[in-house]
């Protein structure tokens, strides 16, 4: 799988390689976006996350080793928020 593909929010197509919209990632991406307008801090917004156990994106490679999955750091908020994706 095309690493490049793999942001929160959207799968990959296995049919036509395709982004396709992952709904509960998708919700998930819009409430960080909430929270952010809503002018809670980037450090408040990952410690929120943490407590409500949300990772960033889990996909198993080609070879069948699971990557990704890992709690969400502040580089991923400010990443999750500057994609011109979203």
């Amino acid at each position: 799988m095309d690493r490049g593909h793999l942001i929160l929010g959207y799968d990959l197509d296995p049919r036509g390689g395709r982004s396709i919209v992952n709904a509960e990632e998708a919700e998930r991406v819009r409430e960080v976006f909430q929270f952010y307008l809503e002018g809670t801090p980037v450090l408040d917004i990952v410690r929120r996350l943490d407590r409500l156990g949300w990772r960033n994106k889990q996909w198993t490679t080609r070879d069948g080793k699971p990557y990704g999955g890992s709690p969400l750091c502040r580089c991923h908020i400010y990443n999750l928020l500057a994609n011109i994706v979203y």
